[in-house]
């Protein structure tokens, strides 16, 4: 068995998906509210019965994916298609490389989801 601590944040920016085709909404600039859970899974505790501290986990949320594309144009940002799918594989690889610097034996990144629009979301991981 293995905990799961979640967190859940949400930053607001724009994209434009290319490749589509004419006329799809999704092909010219729009922009959403983007609310994104990361989990993190762990078989043992802390010594301070932690899975990880959350303070610990809001600060790499904040510093290294909410600031990464917040009030931005995420084309500008990255070289993949800003799609869902691949935001979530994204933040997904950020946040191993981070959890991997804390503890790397103990801790491991579970899942990322990211929500486009109310219902529509994808996850990565798992």
């Amino acid at each position: 068995m293995q905990w799961i601590l979640e967190h859940t944040f949400s930053f607001d920016s724009a994209h434009a998906l290319e490749g589509l085709p004419v006329g799809h909404p999704c092909s010219s600039v729009h922009g959403h509210t983007w609310k994104t859970t990361v989990r993190i899974a762990c078989k043992e505790l802390s010594a301070e019965g932690f899975v990880i501290d959350f303070k610990e986990l809001k600060t790499i949320c904040k510093e290294k994916l909410h600031d990464l594309f917040d009030h931005k144009l995420i084309n500008a940002y990255c070289d993949f298609s800003p799609t869902c799918e691949n935001i979530s594989k994204h933040f997904y690889s950020i946040l191993c490389f981070e959890v991997g610097l804390l503890d790397s034996i103990r801790l491991q990144v579970h899942s990322v989801t990211v929500m486009e629009t109310e219902g529509n979301q994808v996850t990565y991981g798992g």
